[in-house]
């Protein structure tokens, strides 16, 4: 059994990633549970992405994943993918990772999402978005350069 401290500092330490990256998430107050959308999604990637081995070693602390990647990677990993450039075909850059649909180029939202202490980057059509609003989700329209 995992201790209780170790599951809190992950918690800590995800929501203040999320916080130091995206200022305006701080007036926002954590939901109970699991949005049912974010929990069919978070399965199907704990059950099939691949995961770097420091996850692997220690799988108490944030869990971070593009999920076009499709490759959960602890902090230090995702830092040194952060800046390398991503190849994907058209269709793919359009398709809303939620649903899987063609939404088009451009027309996708880039959404974050942090549950518990997973972390999740993605796209997302406005059918998509719209029920992660409508199931309680937060959604912030933060834009590079806005002062949060």
């Amino acid at each position: 059994m995992i201790p209780d401290d170790q599951i809190s500092a992950a918690l800590a330490e995800s929501r203040n990633m999320l916080h130091t990256a995206m200022p305006a998430t701080r007036g926002i107050k954590p939901q109970r549970g699991t949005l049912p959308w974010v929990a069919a999604l978070l399965d199907g990637l704990l059950a099939d992405a691949a995961r770097c081995a420091h996850l692997r070693a220690r799988p108490v602390q944030p869990w971070l994943i593009a999920v076009s990647e499709r490759v959960w990677r602890c902090r230090s990993c995702m830092a040194k993918c952060a800046g390398r450039p991503v190849y994907v075909d058209l269709v793919e850059e359009g398709s809303c990772d939620g649903c899987r649909r063609y939404a088009g180029l451009g027309r996708l939202t880039n959404t974050v999402i942090r549950q518990d202490f997973w972390i999740l980057f993605l796209g997302l059509c406005a059918r998509c978005t719209a029920t992660v609003e409508a199931q309680g989700g937060h959604m912030l329209d933060v834009r590079p350069g806005d002062s949060q």
